[in-house]
C-alpha cells in the first residue's frame, strides 16, 4: 500500500511539474517570437522602427508591472487559478495578434500576451514550494528555467519553420490555441498543495530535520520589498540582470534574426 501511494505521489508531482513547465515554455516562446516575424510585420503594417520597437516592448512592460502583485495574487486566490486564468488571457492575445489588421491591434494582442504570461513563474514557484522538499526545490526551479531555455529555441527555430509553412498569422493563432490547451490542463490537473497524507509523505525529510513546512508570517508588499532590497546578495544579481537581460531580450527578442542561424 505504501509503495503504491509513493508511486501515485511520484506521478502526481511529475505531472504537476510537466504542466507548469509547458506553461513556462510558452512564456519564452512568446517572449522571443517577434524576432522571427519582424520583417513580415514591417511589410504588412508598413511599420516604422519605433512602432516595431513599441510592439516588442509592451510585452516586457506588462510582464514587469505584474511581478509586483504576482505573489499577493497567488496567496490570495491560489496559484492554480492565477496561472490558468492568465494563460487564457495570453491565448486570446496571441489569437488577436494573429488576426491583427493594424499595428495598433497587434500591440493590443501583445499587451494581452505580456499580461497573460506574467503570472506563470512566481505562482509556479508557489506550487513547487508545496509539492517538493526544501532540498529538491533548487533542482526543480533550475529545471523549470531550463525549459524556458528550450522555449527560446521554440520561439525562434520552431516558429520559423511554422511561419515558413503556414504563415505568421496562422502560426500565432495555433500558438494561442496551444496556450489555451495548457491553461485547461493547469486548471484541471494542477493542485495548489497536497493533502495532509501526501504532505506528510513529501516532507518526511524536512520533518526529520525539524524544518517541516509551516505557514510563514504574513509580510506586506512594502515589507517584502524592504527585506529584498536590504539583502546584500540581491544587488549583484539585480545589477547583472539589469544590464544583461535588457540587452539580450531587447536585441535578441526583436532585432536579431535568430532563426536565420537554423535555416
Amino acid at each position: 500500500m505504501t509503495a503504491q501511494a509513493d508511486k501515485r505521489l511520484f506521478h502526481a508531482r511529475r505531472l504537476i511539474f510537466l504542466f507548469l513547465a509547458l506553461a513556462y515554455f510558452f512564456v519564452y516562446f512568446h517572449r522571443l517570437s517577434l524576432s522571427v516575424v519582424a520583417d513580415e510585420l514591417t511589410r504588412e503594417f508598413s511599420a516604422s522602427g519605433s512602432s516595431l520597437g513599441l510592439l516588442g516592448s509592451v510585452y516586457f512592460y506588462c510582464y514587469a508591472l505584474m511581478q509586483f502583485p504576482a505573489g499577493i495574487l497567488s496567496d490570495a486566490i491560489g496559484p492554480r487559478k492565477i496561472i490558468a486564468s492568465f494563460l487564457l488571457i495570453a491565448s486570446l492575445g496571441s489569437i488577436l495578434f494573429g488576426f491583427a489588421s493594424s499595428i495598433e491591434m497587434a500591440i493590443a494582442g501583445r499587451i494581452l500576451v505580456g499580461l497573460g504570461v506574467s503570472m506563470v513563474f512566481v505562482p509556479s514557484m508557489k506550487v513547487f514550494s508545496q509539492w517538493f522538499e526544501s532540498h529538491e526545490f533548487a533542482s526543480v526551479a533550475g529545471a523549470l528555467n531550463a525549459v524556458g531555455g528550450v522555449g527560446v529555441l521554440g520561439g525562434t527555430w520552431l516558429l520559423a519553420l511554422m511561419t515558413g509553412h503556414f504563415g505568421w498569422r496562422l502560426s500565432f493563432q495555433v500558438i494561442g490555441v496551444c496556450t489555451l490547451a495548457i491553461s485547461l490542463l493547469v486548471w484541471t490537473m494542477v493542485r495548489d498543495r497536497p493533502d495532509e497524507r501526501q504532505r506528510a509523505m513529501i516532507f518526511k525529510q524536512d520533518i526529520k530535520n525539524k524544518t517541516d513546512k509551516k505557514e510563514s508570517p504574513s509580510i506586506g508588499l512594502l515589507g517584502g520589498a524592504r527585506r529584498t532590497l536590504s539583502e546584500k546578495y540581491f544587488w549583484p544579481v539585480a545589477i547583472w540582470f539589469f544590464f544583461d537581460c535588457g540587452i539580450f531580450f531587447g536585441f535578441g527578442g526583436l532585432w536579431r534574426r535568430w532563426h536565420a542561424l537554423f535555416l
